[in-house]
């Protein structure tokens, strides 16, 4: 399938939603909007307020005040989402890392994970990752 569609300036894009009924009303602000984030990126935000999703005319009433409330409240949400997948994650590597070292030995990540994961991929350039020559016989690695 071959792409044919022209690149649009911003100016083009506004006039383009304009055009497909997405009420603009100040058009400074959305020329400032559109210049840090792209169309492509707001496209799926778009899609709630289109009437048809083959020509995407917008339902009447839609704005781009609606849009970038959307846009937002979705990047306020994703970042109290991954906010708390980061404290799980510390708090799940906490436990494994405390369960292991108690019950095993304070290095067990280096000694078996990492060897066998090498031995797995063989081109991975040790050296290149900072390791020093002889990496291997350090008593970390025993």
């Amino acid at each position: 399938m071959e792409y044919n569609k022209q690149t649009l300036d911003t100016p083009d894009l506004i006039a383009l939603l304009k055009q497909r009924g997405l009420v603009i009303t100040n058009e400074q602000e959305a020329l400032k909007t559109l210049s840090v984030i792209s169309y492509f990126r707001l496209a799926c935000y778009f899609r709630p307020m289109e009437a048809d999703k083959q020509t995407h005319k917008f339902r009447e009433g839609s704005t781009l005040e609606q849009v970038m409330a959307l846009y937002e409240f979705d990047t306020a949400l994703r970042d109290m989402v991954f906010c708390a997948i980061r404290q799980i994650e510390v708090a799940l590597r906490t436990r494994i890392n405390h369960h292991f070292s108690r019950n095993h030995t304070p290095f067990w990540f280096s000694q078996v994970d990492f060897k066998a994961l090498l031995t797995k991929y063989p081109t991975v350039d040790t050296a290149a990752m900072g390791f020093p020559r002889g990496w291997q016989q350090e008593p970390l690695w025993h």
